[in-house]
């Protein structure tokens, strides 16, 4: 009877503190690795986060010793792209699949890369004071079903007419942008074809074939053990006064896009889907 008893306590046990770490995560502050001057993703230290803003870095679970948390914050920091999303998340949050907030704010973010989909519990996702200047990038984000708050002032496609209403087309989850709530006349308003024209013809198409093709899976319980860590760190070309410049390439050869060839001529803008490898320059600096 003792002996029964003695496992019945032991199973109970681990039922507690299961339930225990989940009631944390749920309730639990975001973990806060902003002004750190990251220039890319990639694992990190647990003990790295910022303790100053929250008053202390939220509890960490017992078993990975990582942190109880469904929230990242990645803001004011100096990001070009949020590739390799996933292992940062990993090393750091005990269930990333969990993850249901991030902020990327003032970054010098472009492009929004399709890693961001691996996590389908994203609610909450802040991108203003970014470089994103593509309205088809906000389409990659069309299978979040959960996404219900996203920010996007500060880019310059929030300088689009229209802008409102096109995040809103792309996006029928949300019911706040900007920190302002989307109101019904602004989701059932038809888009009027002009506010599309200024859209590429080949963006419009890769969108589709990412919203019709094959999705990132999501991440699930366990699988972020087999999350291989990042490549090394790319080497990156320092603006004049020392920050990341602008993004705007130009192109030293003929790119392929959709599978036709389009040469370059001066700083012609080319469409960033495309196909293949570049050679991309600023003020004759090779970026990449």
């Amino acid at each position: 009877m003792k002996k029964f008893a003695r496992e019945c306590a032991g199973k109970k046990a681990i039922v507690d503190f299961h339930i225990n770490e989940n009631t944390i995560t749920e309730t639990s502050r975001p973990v806060d690795y902003s002004f750190f001057q990251y220039k890319q993703l990639k694992p990190v230290g647990v003990e790295q986060a910022r303790a100053t803003r929250l008053g202390e870095p939220p509890e960490r679970g017992k078993q990975d010793k990582k942190y109880l948390t469904k929230g990242i914050w990645l803001n004011n920091n100096k990001l070009t792209n949020i590739k390799n999303m996933d292992t940062l998340v990993a090393s750091v949050i005990e269930s990333p699949e969990k993850l249901s907030w991030v902020d990327f704010s003032f970054n010098y973010i472009t492009h929004i890369d399709q890693i961001i989909l691996k996590f389908c519990n994203l609610s909450i996702i802040y991108f203003h004071g970014n470089r994103i200047k593509e309205i088809t990038e906000v389409g990659k984000l069309h299978k979040l079903k959960k996404l219900r708050n996203i920010t996007f002032h500060g880019n310059p496609i929030s300088d689009m007419n229209d802008y409102r209403h096109i995040i809103i087309s792309f996006l029928p989850t949300i019911v706040h942008l900007d920190n302002r709530p989307v109101l019904k006349s602004e989701r059932y308003q038809p888009l009027h074809p002009d506010s599309i024209k200024p859209v590429h013809p080949d963006s419009i198409k890769y969108m589709k074939t990412i919203n019709d093709g094959d999705a990132v899976s999501c991440l699930k319980p366990g699988e972020a053990k087999n999350i291989e860590s990042a490549p090394e760190e790319t080497k990156e070309t320092p603006h004049e006064d020392g920050d990341v410049g602008d993004r705007s390439p130009t192109f030293e050869k003929e790119v392929k896009i959709d599978g036709t060839a389009t040469p370059a001529s001066g700083n012609e803008e080319v469409p960033h889907r495309r196909k293949g490898h570049c050679r991309c320059y600023f003020k004759g600096k090779r970026l990449r």
